[in-house]
């Protein structure tokens, strides 16, 4: 999944709409007087959180594993002097004690272990608030409904990840689930719009055959005025030390 995201920096801005909404959702959580002091963003990708939350009051952490897409983000962020960029697994971070602020957007879903990362953030920052996102079980139902060898990952659900955040030692301030619906053309064009930001399939390959009738299903179930429609669900969380 790290090639992926990486390979597809150039366009993921384009396709990555529902991670734009995400991230939107997630800064007005964070009032403008609470956005200062030394902030770490993990799995920032090209900016789409570290740009709505600035101006920020103090150095901030602009970090991915993608170096692709770290490059990407100075340059669409580059106005913003007290940005500090560094590829960093966020699973296995090097965050200062001092920080005061753990931010991620749409990445954390993607990590194998996420009650052991939410331990290391914990762990290396433990005066850390955290603000973060992912999407959870729900997401993509009707891909997974037609075709879910094209999915491109067994979402968890909201109570796994408050499970993970309390285990590791977050006390949750505030959460929400929340839905947001995506319009694409047809059934291919969401299958491109995921290639696109570097969301490709777990599974084995799809045959043509069933790909096309899968792509046929979709397209007479979950039909809309727009084309079709492609849900994806969103846990957003405020956690404090």
């Amino acid at each position: 999944m790290r090639h992926s995201f990486d390979s597809r920096a150039d366009s993921y801005d384009t396709h990555a709409h529902v991670q734009a909404r995400a991230a939107v959702a997630l800064a007005d959580w964070i009032a403008p007087e609470e956005r200062k002091g030394l902030a770490a963003e993990l799995g920032a990708g090209t900016g789409l959180l570290t740009k709505q939350l600035q101006p920020w009051d103090g150095e901030y952490l602009v970090a991915d594993i993608s170096k692709n897409m770290l490059a990407r983000a100075q340059v669409s962020l580059a106005a913003h002097k007290n940005l500090r960029y560094q590829k960093m697994d966020a699973a296995q971070p090097e965050l200062p004690a001092q920080t005061q602020w753990i931010l991620s957007s749409s990445m954390a879903q993607w990590l194998d272990n996420p009650q052991e990362a939410l331990s290391r953030w914990r762990a290396q920052a433990p005066k850390a608030n955290l603000a973060l996102s992912v999407f959870v079980e729900g997401t993509l139902c009707e891909l997974l409904d037609v075709l879910p060898e094209c999915a491109p990952l067994t979402w968890r659900s909201v109570a796994q990840w408050e499970h993970f955040l309390r285990a590791a030692g977050w006390q949750i301030e505030r959460a929400q689930e929340e839905s947001f619906v995506c319009h694409h053309p047809d059934a291919l064009a969401l299958l491109r719009s995921l290639k696109g930001f570097g969301a490709t399939a777990k599974g084995a390959r799809v045959g043509a055959g069933a790909l096309r009738e899968g792509m046929r299903k979709y397209g007479q179930k979950y039909a809309c005025p727009r084309g079709v429609r492609a849900t994806w669900r969103v846990f957003r969380v405020i956690g404090r030390a």
